[in-house]
Parts: C-alpha cells; sequence; structure tokens
C-alpha cells in the first residue's frame, strides 16, 4: 500500500471565519512511514481581504508548542544535572514570544523586567543563608520527602537559585525581545538625514 497522508492544523472548525495554520504530509510505502519524503510547513493565515488573522488561544492549546511542561521539568532538574534555571527561562521566554507573535499582544499583564530583581535576590538570598550560617557561600542542602501522593523525592536549596536565575533569564530575554518586536524602522531618530 503506497499513501500519502495529509493533516492540516487550523485556527478552528469555521471555513469562513478560521484559516489554515500549518499543512504536513508523509508518504508511506508498504505500511513504513518515509521519513526522508516527508512535508511540513507553517502558514499565516489570511482573511479574504489579505489581513493577517490572528490565532485564537483556544487554537494554540491544540497545536501550539508545549514548553511549559517542558520548562518545569528542566527547571525541577536543574539541582541534579546542567541546565536548570538557565535553559528554562530561555525556554519560557521563547513560548511568551511566539504567543504574543501568534497573538498580537502579550501573555503577561506586567512588564517582564520586573522578574528580574526578584530573580536576583532570590539567588542572592539562596546563597547568602549557607553563608550567614557558617558554610560556604552557596552550599546546597538536600533532604528527602515523602507524600502519599508522589512517593519518596529529593528536594534542594539549589531549585531555589535555580528558580532566581530562571526568573533572570526569562525576565531579560523577554524584556530585550519586546523591545526588539516594539521597534518601527520607519521612525526617524535624531542623527538621520
Amino acid at each position: 500500500m503506497n499513501v500519502v497522508v495529509f493533516d492540516l492544523e487550523t485556527t478552528g472548525l469555521s471555513p469562513e471565519r478560521d484559516g489554515i495554520v500549518e499543512i504536513g504530509a508523509v508518504r508511506i510505502v508498504d505500511g513504513q512511514v518515509q521519513e526522508h519524503l516527508k512535508y511540513e510547513t507553517l502558514v499565516r493565515p489570511t482573511t479574504p481581504d489579505g489581513q493577517t488573522l490572528m490565532i485564537p488561544w483556544r487554537a494554540e492549546q491544540v497545536h501550539g508548542i508545549r514548553v511549559w511542561p517542558s520548562a518545569a521539568l528542566l527547571l525541577w532538574r536543574g539541582h541534579n544535572a546542567p541546565g536548570g534555571g538557565f535553559i528554562a527561562g530561555l525556554m519560557t521566554a521563547c513560548a511568551l514570544i511566539l504567543h504574543r507573535v501568534a497573538n498580537g499582544r502579550c501573555a503577561l499583564n506586567f512588564p517582564p523586567l520586573v522578574l528580574v530583581p526578584w530573580g536576583l535576590a532570590l539567588s542572592f538570598t539562596t546563597g547568602l543563608v549557607p553563608y550567614l550560617l557558617g558554610r560556604a557561600y552557596l552550599k546546597s542542602d538536600y533532604g528527602y520527602v515523602s507524600t502519599p501522593l508522589t512517593g519518596e523525592f529529593e528536594w534542594a536549596s539549589a531549585l531555589l537559585f535555580d528558580v532566581g536565575v530562571y526568573l533572570i533569564v526569562a525576565g531579560s530575554a523577554l524584556h530585550i525581545a519586546y523591545q526588539l518586536i516594539d521597534v518601527n524602522p520607519r521612525e526617524r531618530v535624531e542623527d538621520d538625514r
């Protein structure tokens, strides 16, 4: 059996109001998916009069990139493995930037730069507490907690440091990206002639 399977992702189910946002196709030969013969592309949907169609939040929930769980997992694992707050912060920033590009509005109700001082304070305090207790600066403590719901799992004070790094990276990256998004290249500045 040789077939080509098509998949369309749309902003909704109404042919009058909604549009296609992604097209995918894959060829199947003798029951085997031919990875080298697949096709996928994103499409910027427009209205009949040519205006860009905004992607509704409900459609993003169906076919959007599921970044939040991955970022949370990297943040949680950060105290035992590389990555942690830095990578989770970048992933969160990317998700929020994609949301803004897709919807034309920010998902946050506050300026992202507000996250930076909170992250700095949390990271600094996490390192300072062991120092004030006569241990090395940033010395991590850990233990185990057991609950009926989760069973036994490890907690570590390094997670608080990673949460601080997460806030710093996410806030900084979003602030920079939003400043670049808001640039209007047609504006003239003082030194333009």
